[in-house]
């Protein structure tokens, strides 16, 4: 098979903006080490496991809250904030808690928790926000887990 190359001004002007969507799409790196291109988080755990039922949050207490322990890789100079958020596509009414963030740099493992209060029945936590912000509180990365949390009175 003989592979054809770009041989007039008018294929490569034809051919330039799926090259360029391409590029955007799957990234290009001049990293030849194959290390890491952006910060990353990997959750190692979750207590209790989802599906759980739990009560609304009440303080910390033993039976209202997820603990998330997870990983967490940081190539910005500077640092990162990193938050896990509770999340629910169907409830609106909630007020959710989670814990802060301090800048972390390098790569580690941290627990945090999240809950949930809201006067409504019952409210489901359908997936976990993964946000990444630097100092200046500029999002560097979202991602979500799913999972099925339902918080209750």
């Amino acid at each position: 098979m003989k592979l054809k190359l770009f041989t007039t001004l008018k294929q490569i002007v034809a051919y330039a903006p799926m090259i360029l969507l391409t590029l955007l799409l799957f990234g290009c790196s001049d990293d030849d080490e194959g290390g890491p291109k952006a910060s990353s988080i990997e959750i190692v755990s979750m207590t209790p496991a989802s599906p759980a039922t739990l009560k609304y949050y009440e303080t910390a207490s033993i039976n209202d809250h997820v603990r998330i322990v997870y990983k967490y890789s940081v190539i910005e100079p500077n640092g990162v904030r990193i938050w896990v958020e509770p999340a629910s596509a169907t409830a609106t009414n909630y007020t959710f808690f989670y814990s802060p963030s301090k800048i972390y740099k390098g790569t580690g493992t941290n627990s945090v928790i999240v809950s949930v209060k809201s006067e409504d029945e019952s409210v489901v936590v359908d997936k976990l926000m993964l946000i990444i912000y630097d100092p200046q509180s500029l999002v560097r990365s979202v991602d979500s887990v799913a999972v099925n949390y339902t918080f209750s009175k």
